[in-house]
């Protein structure tokens, strides 16, 4: 079994669902420690789960709860801006701390809090397997949905979702000092740059797939290797393709089981040849416009009243 690592502000609502997350994969059998500010010791202790403080220059025991006793006398966006403050401590905490934790402790995988923001650039520094639970509403961008620090109510219409970006633009305004703490790691490490919607968004290193031709050509244009266990229909044609092209590995239903799904994925991650073949894949599909190319057979062979054939042999 792993040795897994839960890492958490030391907020009551984040610690509350995060050690019950914890002891649920203590029961599966696994080895978890649980990684926060020392504030959270107690609590974690009570959980019955190892506790590995973390950023503790920044959270000397007490400090947390003051600053949580400072929070709750604040409304609006002075409290989004206080926020903001306190998690960029947390990230620096964390990205100081958490890799010299991951390389002493040789964790199999480890699970953030979404709000413990920059485990994501730790994650890809290192190259780390890395989960993130949601303790609260989730942090993606998108017009359509209000910001998480607003009442609106959801509307289609484009005047709103127009309303929606500016009042995410203005939520993320307020993590300037996150992008402070963050920016100077993924710069030393060679990261890419944030964007938009940098927060919780993560390159998937594998996916898991039955085989469906859309998820499989999504994966190939973002360059991601796939274990593949096809079930019916097309998916063992697609899945067979997957392993011929050396993007991935093919499992057959009736062959799977925990320990061989287990061995696929192991070898799919350590294996760079997989990683470069659905690169050179993402490049080509890339370089191809396939709806204008097939708009234009079909121009041809409508105008022609010929079959028309794509690739010569």
């Amino acid at each position: 079994m792993g040795y897994y690592a839960i890492l958490s502000p030391a907020f009551i609502g984040h610690l509350n669902p995060m050690t019950v997350l914890a002891r649920a994969l203590q029961k599966r059998g696994h080895r978890v420690a649980f990684l926060a500010p020392r504030d959270a010791e107690t609590k974690v202790a009570r959980a019955g789960l190892e506790f590995i403080p973390i950023a503790l220059a920044e959270f000397p025991r007490g400090e947390w709860e003051r600053k949580t006793a400072l929070m709750g006398r604040l409304t609006g966006l002075k409290a989004s801006r206080f926020a903001g403050h306190w998690l960029a401590e947390f990230a620096r905490g964390i990205l100081r701390d958490l890799p010299e934790t991951i390389r002493r402790e040789r964790f199999d995988g480890l699970v953030m809090d979404q709000v413990s923001i920059g485990a994501e650039s730790v994650f890809q520094a290192l190259d780390f397997p890395l989960a993130v639970a949601c303790s609260a509403l989730m942090f993606h961008t998108e017009s359509r949905v209000p910001p998480c620090n607003r009442s609106w109510r959801y509307r289609p219409s484009l005047l709103f979702r127009v309303r929606n970006l500016v009042g995410q633009l203005i939520l993320n305004l307020t993590g300037w000092p996150l992008l402070s703490a963050v920016v100077p790691f993924r710069y030393r490490h060679r990261l890419p740059p944030m964007g938009f919607s940098h927060i919780n968004e993560m390159p998937p290193s594998l996916v898991i797939t039955h085989g469906g031709l859309n998820t499989v050509l999504e994966c190939l244009s973002e360059g991601v290797p796939m274990v593949a266990l096809p079930i019916t229909n097309d998916q063992p044609g697609v899945a067979s393709r997957i392993a011929h092209l050396g993007v991935g590995e093919c499992i057959p239903i009736k062959k799977l089981t925990a320990p061989t799904l287990r061995a696929a994925v192991g070898r799919v991650l350590a294996s760079a040849a997989h990683k470069e073949r659905a690169t050179q894949f993402a490049g080509e599909i890339g370089r191809r416009d396939g709806p204008s190319e097939a708009a234009g057979l079909i121009e041809t062979a409508f105008t022609t009243r010929k079959r028309v054939k794509h690739f010569e042999t």
